[in-house]
């Protein structure tokens, strides 16, 4: 499977992740949480959340900038960034103060639920274009082929108000060109199967996001 990103930067990104992991505590979001998830693409920049107190501890390690404008602080490596996000603060869709108590562990990282995932990936698809789009759309492909649980992928976007999303998701499936099989290591047959069936599921669910009463566990 062919890389996004240059193989020497990745790997510095991820042994960056991994050191970090050993000396702070935080989740991991973007694409690094993505391939804890399915083993697919790897990242290039590093995505994680903290607490203040652990800001204030990395704070004394690193250079830490304060990004204004997209409401998160930044550390500038030679091919890479380390984006830090906290509760109350960055304009992420989950709250953050909920995801700091609320992940899953994967290979010793702190990481979202695919579900929660999911929908932040779908945030950084409206927001982006070029190259790291077409990317968060194969994250957000290769997790509802990994294994989404689509009725709790319903109760988060009910949760945070956002159901418009599903509508999104539908597009994002629609719109994915079959012959693109070959990122997601399936055959033409096996995608363009795939590609039917979640197009089906997902409009399926439309039902529970108009009916308060409908159970979703």
């Amino acid at each position: 499977m062919k890389e996004f990103w240059n193989e020497e930067i990745i790997r510095k990104s991820w042994n960056t992740l991994r050191e970090l992991n050993k000396k702070f505590s935080f989740v991991v979001i973007g694409g690094w949480a993505v391939y804890l998830w399915t083993k697919a693409y790897k990242s290039k920049d590093i995505d994680i959340v903290v607490n203040f107190d652990e800001l204030e501890k990395l704070k004394k390690e690193f250079d830490v900038e304060k990004n204004e404008r997209l409401k998160k602080f930044e550390i500038k490596q030679d091919f890479f960034d380390i984006d830090i996000y906290v509760p109350f603060y960055s304009n992420l869709i989950f709250p953050l103060e909920r995801l700091l108590k609320e992940y899953k562990v994967v290979e010793g990282f702190k990481v979202p639920s695919m579900e929660v995932l999911l929908v932040l990936k779908q945030q950084a698809l409206k927001e982006r274009k070029g190259i790291k789009a077409k990317k968060d759309e194969y994250d957000i492909i290769l997790l509802l082929i990994k294994g989404i649980n689509l009725k709790k992928y319903v109760k988060v976007i009910k949760e945070i108000k956002k159901p418009e999303l599903l509508e999104m998701l539908i597009k994002t499936v629609s719109g994915i060109n079959v012959k693109d099989h070959d990122y997601f290591r399936l055959s033409f047959k096996e995608f363009a199967k795939i590609k039917k069936k979640l197009v089906k599921e997902l409009k399926e669910l439309k039902p529970l996001l108009k009916n308060k009463r409908k159970k979703l566990e």
